[in-house]
């Protein structure tokens, strides 16, 4: 006969594995795009909370507004590192098992560098949803800065020191007519992707295989990213703004020059292209997530 107090024990232990597999969602750490904020995961938050009850879910409020139009992309990683060192800090047993990092436009591109310039960054499932990741060439976010500058026009602009040091966009600025001034002038983009002589390239590289998984999403009908390839590592063919090379043909990917290739190899890359979806909507339509990240976020 079981006596009352092994009941009690095992009753115990069966509460806490049951608590565990309902509740024992991992951290999701969300970051926004260019001219955004935190809020603009409200949505997102909610439709988390809701499928998910119990999922510590966190927009990081660094860089919002202007600040995220003017700030250089590498200082805005340091300000990444260090608000999600201090949330792990203050957070132990919560993170104990890692987190996701899901983050949108801009946003996507920052928090690939984060992961890539971050040892031990303990990032499982990296979520893009529409980064430019190889680069951007549209006027959507010239227009609020040079309201009279033509995106064929803005090389002479954003490939200088100054335009490097205050405008965001300009670090990752990838005109495919001039791109030996995108290689020299660019801080950013060239050496995230690893295109110059890196020193910490080995490091970034490692840091971005330690990444359970990396999802992409975007889409033709995505009218910000310019190409809506770039989301999953497309751009331009040089010297054009009409034909795009594909990922698996760019020299990022042939060369795995930060892990793509080693990444989609071993199944852990996972490119989503879906049709009738505006850049916006993936933060805001629940349809969305119910269908493509709610699965993710386990």
């Amino acid at each position: 006969m079981v006596s009352p107090r092994a009941l009690c024990v095992a009753l115990c232990l069966v509460f806490v594995v049951c608590v565990d597999l309902c509740c024992g969602y991992l951290p999701v750490v969300m970051y926004h795009g260019w001219g955004g904020s935190s809020h603009d995961f409200a949505n997102m938050t909610k439709f988390i909370q809701q499928s998910h009850p119990g999922t510590f879910a966190f927009s990081l409020p660094l860089f919002q507004g202007e600040a995220s139009e003017v700030t250089p992309m590498w200082t805005q990683i340091e300000g990444m590192q260090h608000a999600i060192a201090n949330l792990t800090k203050e957070n132990p047993q919560l993170f104990a098992k890692g987190y996701h990092l899901m983050c949108h436009s801009q946003g996507a591109l920052a928090c690939r560098a984060y992961v890539m310039k971050t040892p031990y960054h303990g990032v499982v499932n990296l979520i893009s949803l529409s980064g430019p990741h190889m680069g951007q060439y549209g006027a959507k976010n010239l227009v609020p800065i040079f309201p009279n500058t033509s995106r064929e026009d803005a090389w002479a602009i954003l490939y200088t020191p100054t335009a490097q040091k205050h405008f965001t966009a300009a670090g990752y600025w990838n005109d495919p007519f001039h791109q030996e001034r995108f290689l020299e002038y660019s801080t950013f983009l060239p050496v995230l992707n690893n295109y110059t002589n890196n020193p910490d390239a080995a490091a970034f590289k490692s840091n971005f295989l330690q990444v359970k998984q990396v999802y992409l999403f975007g889409g033709p009908q995505d009218v910000v990213i310019a190409p809506w390839q770039s989301a999953f590592f497309g751009f331009f063919h040089p010297r054009s703004d009409v034909d795009v090379i594909p990922m698996e043909e760019q020299a990022v990917y042939t060369g795995d020059y930060f892990g793509l290739r080693t990444l989609a190899s071993s199944s852990r890359l996972v490119a989503t292209p879906v049709a009738n979806v505006e850049h916006v909507d993936w933060i805001t339509k629940q349809s969305l997530f119910t269908t493509y990240l709610e699965p993710l976020l386990i």
